[in-house]
């Protein structure tokens, strides 16, 4: 079995985003980002959905600025795990979902873009969606809701 985790977190500095975000969900994090272990090199890399788009970095890196404030741990079979890899990889570059972003913050259900931008509990719901059902359009799942169905 191979082992993946979603990192619910916050930025290690004061950032005004974030802290909506936290306010606006009522928890201690505001993001949420998925950490892929590769074996065959010993490291972890973190995928996730900025402000920038889907990017991916390494954990040592992406611990810099940021605090985990829970951690769930997932376990794939190991050919489930390879298509999770390359799902990640092909999502690189995608924009980040600055209009799902503001349909949730304004209750609008009617906004979804599929898998063509990304928020960050979008991103990290459809790569563990075979092991989790939340009954939400992927688009509108936030990280509460995420974490509300691992916890």
């Amino acid at each position: 079995m191979k082992e993946l985790s979603l990192l619910f977190s916050r930025p290690m500095k004061f950032k005004w985003v974030s802290a909506l975000i936290m306010r606006y969900l009522k928890t201690p994090y505001s993001h949420v980002a998925v950490e892929v272990k590769i074996d065959s090199l010993g490291e972890s890399i973190v995928y996730e959905a900025t402000w920038w788009g889907i990017v991916c970095t390494s954990k040592m890196r992406w611990l810099e600025k940021n605090i985990t404030v829970h951690e769930k741990k997932f376990r794939f079979k190991p050919k489930d795990y390879k298509e999770i890899q390359k799902y990640c990889i092909r999502q690189l570059g995608k924009p980040y979902g600055f209009r799902n972003f503001v349909a949730l913050i304004t209750n609008n259900k009617c906004v979804s873009d599929g898998e063509d931008a990304f928020i960050c509990s979008e991103l990290a719901y459809r790569v563990i969606s075979k092991k989790i059902e939340i009954e939400k359009d992927p688009d509108h799942v936030t990280p509460r809701d995420l974490y509300e169905a691992v916890k």
